[in-house]
């Protein structure tokens, strides 16, 4: 049987700033947690799977129902490269019997160690910050011209340009990845009801040029309805909320006196062909592009080195501050990069896995009203590999619908996903045990 080892990287979190050495006071590291610099994770036929997160709860909840669900939860390894190793200990103590290892790396050292090897990664850049208004994550609109995308009022965190966005676009080059020819990128707001073995040797699967395997059921807030709606993959870039178009006719979508957020600049459509073509040697086409998610994603590092999309990602940002398109704050800056710089090179997981592996999206901000009113039954949650609690009502949370709360409660408790799932009844989605 393969060895498991998770490269499981927990950062600063994604809410607060990441200060330099020198400004922050690391505590030592936990009697339970080993702390190895020079160790190398070897592609030795082992999983390796990357989180960044300092989120105890949400740690908690992905990595014991991975264990639980996973056929040798012995073998598991987890890498650690946090500033945080309070947020840490509580995470290992709960997993203290689940058989997972864990080590702990300093964050510090993972980007001395990028410096170190020539890569000066997007926030120690001079320009960095420079689309920022205020505090509040607002953007300066004296920053925009006629390249400009202008987000909508909702559209504003510094969750999108922190430091943990940017770090995962240098993956391939972290010196404890450096021998790997892939990595399994996770969130931390996640129930795993599947053996991660699946998905780690889905990477046979990709073909030439494809470099990373994406949730592609996609949920979108309808205008009309007032409520998300369920798109299925049914979804591209033309209609993703991280790039501007929106499923609108292209003529629609520029400013003018009455539409003056939510909008492109005048030649915000044509400088995005020009650079697309410079950078990704393709003409720009947002209907040819499934758009997808992050949550539980596999990159292909060979594919990735051999295609230079470090490299591809830097040229675009470069370009965003030369040309002013996307506010640091905004989606379009935090995802809406991401698309362009993966141009062409994305697959879906269900489209090269079999059995198929599902990756249930939505669950932190669709209500079980609306879960009913898109004609979703039980099989939808069931026959999830991943359930996914990406928005803002996180299963943890008071507030969070009481139903798709149950996957995470049942993980807390202990019990398998075998154990808790129902598959012959349609109106009703787990049993209480």
């Amino acid at each position: 049987m393969m060895h498991v080892l998770f490269a499981l990287l927990v950062l600063g979190g994604a809410n607060g700033a990441w200060a330099p050495r020198g400004t922050r006071l690391m505590s030592p590291p936990p009697e339970n947690i080993t702390a190895k610099p020079t160790e190398i994770a070897v592609g030795d036929g082992s999983i390796h799977i990357c989180i960044f997160s300092d989120r105890v709860e949400g740690l908690k909840c992905t990595l014991k129902s991975t264990a639980l669900n996973a056929e040798e939860p012995e073998k598991v390894h987890i890498w650690v490269v946090t500033d945080n190793t309070t947020a840490v200990q509580v995470a290992a103590d709960f997993l203290n019997d689940t058989g997972l290892h864990i080590h702990a790396l300093d964050l510090d050292q993972v980007v001395d160690n990028l410096l170190h090897e020539g890569y000066k990664p997007v926030w120690v850049w001079d320009v960095y910050n420079i689309s920022v208004k205020d505090n509040h994550a607002h953007w300066d609109p004296a920053w925009a011209n006629e390249n400009t995308a202008r987000p909508g009022v909702w559209d504003h965190s510094t969750m999108h340009m922190h430091p943990l966005n940017h770090l995962r676009f240098y993956i391939p080059y972290i010196k404890q990845f450096s021998e790997l020819d892939r990595i399994i990128f996770m969130d931390d707001d996640l129930v795993i009801q599947g053996d991660v073995q699946q998905a780690w040797d889905a990477k046979e699967n990709l073909t030439t040029g494809k470099m990373l395997v994406g949730a592609c059921e996609i949920w979108k807030w309808g205008d009309k309805a007032g409520s998300f709606q369920y798109s299925g993959k049914n979804s591209s870039y033309a209609k993703s909320s991280a790039l501007v178009q929106v499923g609108r006719p292209l003529q629609d979508t520029f400013c003018n006196e009455t539409q003056t957020v939510w909008c492109a600049g005048s030649n915000h459509w044509k400088n995005l062909d020009l650079r697309s073509r410079e950078i990704n040697g393709v003409p720009f086409e947002p209907e040819s592009q499934p758009e997808w998610n992050f949550g539980f994603t596999l990159f292909d590092l060979d594919e990735w080195k051999r295609l230079q999309l470090t490299d591809n990602y830097e040229k675009w940002m470069h370009a965003n501050y030369e040309d002013h398109i996307f506010p640091e704050t905004s989606l379009m800056y935090g995802l809406g990069i991401p698309f362009l710089s993966y141009y062409g090179h994305v697959a879906c997981w269900d489209e090269i896995t079999e059995p198929k592996i599902l990756i249930r999206d939505g669950f932190g901000y669709i209500t079980y009203p609306e879960f009913k009113f898109n004609k979703l039954d039980a099989t939808y949650l069931t026959s999830g590999f991943v359930l996914h609690y990406d928005g803002w009502l996180k299963p943890w949370y008071p507030e969070a619908d009481p139903i798709f709360a149950i996957p995470f409660i049942k993980t807390m408790e202990l019990v398998k996903a075998k154990d808790y799932k129902v598959h012959s009844l349609p109106t009703i989605l787990y049993v209480c045990i």
